[in-house]
C-alpha cells in the first residue's frame, strides 16, 4: 500500500492487520494499492459458491438522458416485495428504470468498513432522467428515498452509494464509519490522500448533503 507518508507498506491478515482491515474495502481512503497477492484457491471457492448475477435492462433507452445508479443490499427473504416497492418509487417520481442487476452477497467480517454483515441480495438500480439541473436534484433525492426503503426493510446499501445517504442512514448502515474516518484522519492528518469517496463520506458524516453532480451519466 502506498500510504499518505509516501511509504510502501505491506499489510495482510497477519502483518499490519489493522492497516489491512482499513485499506481493504476502504475505497482508496488510505492510499492506492501498489501490488496485490491473491489467494487463488479462495477465489475459486468463492466463484463456485456464488450464484450467477441476474440482470434486466430496458430496451431502447435514449442515450441522451442522464443515468443514475444506487447500490442496495436487501434481505433475501422478501426481496421480491422490496424490489416492487423500489420500482414503484422510481415510477411514482416519473423516472425511467433502465437496468436492474442483482447477485448474492456473502457475509464478510474481514474489513473495518464491513458492508455485508449478513447474507444479502445485492441490487443495482439504474434509472434515467432528463438532462436538467432540476431532474438531477430530484434524482439525488430519489436515491436517498430508495436507500431509506432498503433500510426500513432490514437491508442496507453499499459504500459506493454513501454519497446519496443522510447522516442517519449512514449511521444505521455503517455504525463503524466514525471510527473509520477517525483512523483516516489519524494516519493522514494533512489530507495527502484525497479521493472523492472519502470527501463525500466526510460530508455525510458532518451532516452535509453531497453536491449534486449535474451532467454525470
Amino acid at each position: 500500500l502506498a500510504t499518505a507518508d509516501g511509504q510502501l507498506r505491506r499489510a495482510s491478515r497477519e502483518r499490519s492487520s489493522e492497516l489491512f482491515r482499513l485499506a481493504v474495502g476502504g475505497h482508496g481512503a488510505f492510499g492506492p494499492f501498489y501490488s496485490l497477492t491473491l489467494d487463488l484457491d479462495s477465489l475459486a471457492h468463492a466463484q463456485l459458491a456464488a450464484a450467477a448475477p441476474v440482470a434486466w435492462a430496458a430496451p431502447g433507452d435514449p442515450a441522451a438522458r442522464l443515468r443514475h445508479e444506487v447500490a442496495l443490499l436487501l434481505p433475501p427473504g422478501g426481496a421480491d416485495a422490496i424490489l416492487g416497492d423500489l420500482r414503484g418509487a422510481v415510477a411514482e417520481r416519473r423516472f425511467a428504470l433502465t437496468r436492474v442487476e442483482s447477485h448474492r452477497a456473502s457475509t464478510e467480517e474481514i474489513t473495518l468498513l464491513c458492508w455485508a454483515r449478513r447474507e444479502y441480495l445485492a441490487v443495482r438500480l439504474e434509472f434515467s432522467s432528463r438532462p436538467t439541473l432540476g431532474a438531477s436534484v430530484a434524482a439525488a433525492q430519489l436515491k436517498t428515498t430508495l436507500i431509506g426503503t432498503a433500510l426500513d426493510a432490514g437491508g442496507s446499501f453499499m459504500p459506493e452509494s454513501l454519497d446519496s445517504a443522510t447522516r442517519a442512514q449512514a449511521e444505521a448502515a455503517y455504525p463503524m464509519l466514525g471510527e473509520f474516518l477517525a483512523e483516516r484522519q489519524r494516519l493522514d492528518p494533512a489530507g495527502h490522500v484525497c479521493t472523492r469517496w472519502a470527501r463525500d463520506a466526510m460530508r455525510v458524516w458532518r451532516g452535509e448533503r453531497c453536491r449534486v453532480r449535474f451532467g454525470e451519466a
